[in-house]
């Protein structure tokens, strides 16, 4: 397996992504608060690369014998008021999304696209990561035990 980051050509993979990572967390939605419109893979794929592209982020993808099999996406923000005052060094890292294909899970993919997003913000000089996990999303939450605590 190999890690390589986003190129323009990945467009429609990275979108098609997105879209299987809402409608799984879609069926963990037990409380059906979420859900996908028509036009979701357009809107939601342009607001990301945007807001990567604005700050300063990346995306990696996991790649098995040439078939994309994992993301990850994540950028960098500027510390605000109560992190400036609570928190040393001015910049976070925040995992935006992070995907992998259901035929692939349990192989550590998944660890592997965070510990890579974990070294890019390393290397951003970034003294805190943040990520948010849907509250149903028990595999998720299951994966972040295991990687980082």
């Amino acid at each position: 397996m190999i890690i390589r980051e986003y190129k323009n050509e990945d467009y429609e993979i990275f979108q098609n992504y997105m879209l299987r990572l809402f409608k799984y967390i879609e069926k963990c939605d037990i409380d059906h608060r979420l859900k996908i419109r028509e036009n979701f893979k357009e809107v939601f794929t342009t607001y990301i690369l945007r807001e990567i592209n604005k700050n300063n982020g990346i995306i990696y993808f996991a790649e098995e014998e040439g078939t994309v099999v994992g993301v990850v996406a994540g950028m960098m923000e500027k510390f605000n008021e109560i992190d400036n005052v609570t928190y040393t060094g001015k910049i976070e890292g925040k995992i935006l999304e992070l995907y992998v294909d259901e035929n692939y899970r349990g192989k550590g993919i998944a660890k592997k696209l965070m510990l890579k997003m974990e070294r890019y913000f390393e290397d951003k000089n970034c003294t805190l990561i943040r990520l948010n996990v849907f509250e149903y999303n028990y595999n998720s939450k299951a994966l972040l035990r295991k990687t980082w605590l």
